[in-house]
């Protein structure tokens, strides 16, 4: 009987080829220990918080990436949560600018749910959410899906059940390769009977880079805010959640085109 050591040999080592060449790849946007769990686990989060010497540890180290969170820094945000998403393109064809439409689609993210872990159960994220002429009128207008995004700046609307009815500027950013936004909240946000977030303290940068045979997603959440007791993990999880969301409502959008 002949021995199936030989088979079974040369496939770990085209299964390893093909890993340290998808590695490689991505070693341009990753690194070190962060690449080997994020190709083993395909997700990966890292969060501090109340801290004044936090670093990011999960940022890709790519233009876009460094333009997006320049401005925030142990002295202007306390807390921040990183969530990082490895995904195999099925379709390598799609473009930045496919994604690029996509995170444009405003109006989309309405009756998006969200997992909370406090109650156990599936909410609704955003009950309503769609682009606005400006903050007075709050006239709602069409999703500005056409052009490039890059320079863009719109108001949004948004009304979800932790921070009910308010205001976000969202800033676009693009290039052949990345699509992000930067989402802050244009007024005070509050939290039952409590003010949580002074206006622009709270932002949330999204950004995709195309990494050849994968798309690689980064959630970055970053926020000011006063201490309160039994509230600061309640964030990490409701945010860690959130982004997790709009992660799967991307990847559900993208699988489409």
């Amino acid at each position: 009987m002949r021995s199936k050591f030989p088979v079974l040999l040369l496939l770990f080592m085209m299964s390893t080829l093909v890993s340290q060449e998808s590695g490689g790849e991505l070693s341009k946007y990753v690194s070190g220990s962060v690449l080997d769990l994020l190709l083993q686990e395909g997700h990966l989060q890292k969060s501090s918080i109340q801290s004044k010497d936090w670093k990011f540890e999960l940022l890709p180290q790519t233009e876009l990436a460094r333009t997006i969170t320049a401005g925030i820094t142990p002295r202007n945000y306390s807390t921040i949560i990183e969530n990082i998403y490895l995904y195999k393109k099925r379709n390598p064809n799609i473009s930045i600018a496919s994604c690029s439409e996509i995170v444009r689609k405003i109006s989309e993210l309405e009756g998006l749910e969200y997992y909370s872990t406090s109650r156990k159960k599936n909410r609704i994220l955003y009950e309503k959410s769609y682009v606005i002429r400006d903050s007075k009128s709050k006239e709602r207008i069409d999703d500005p899906v056409s052009g490039s995004a890059d320079g863009l700046h719109i108001s949004v609307l948004q009304k979800d059940l932790n921070f009910g009815e308010n205001i976000y500027s969202y800033r676009y950013f693009e290039n052949t390769q990345a699509v992000a936004f930067i989402c802050s909240n244009e007024f005070p946000l509050s939290y039952s009977f409590f003010k949580v977030f002074d206006a622009n303290s709270l932002k949330v940068c999204l950004l995709i880079e195309d990494a050849g045979e994968y798309l690689l997603v980064y959630v970055l959440t970053s926020a000011y805010m006063k201490s309160i007791p039994g509230f600061d993990g309640k964030i990490v999880s409701s945010f860690s959640t959130r982004a997790e969301a709009v992660y799967n409502w991307f990847i559900k959008h993208y699988v489409q085109y």
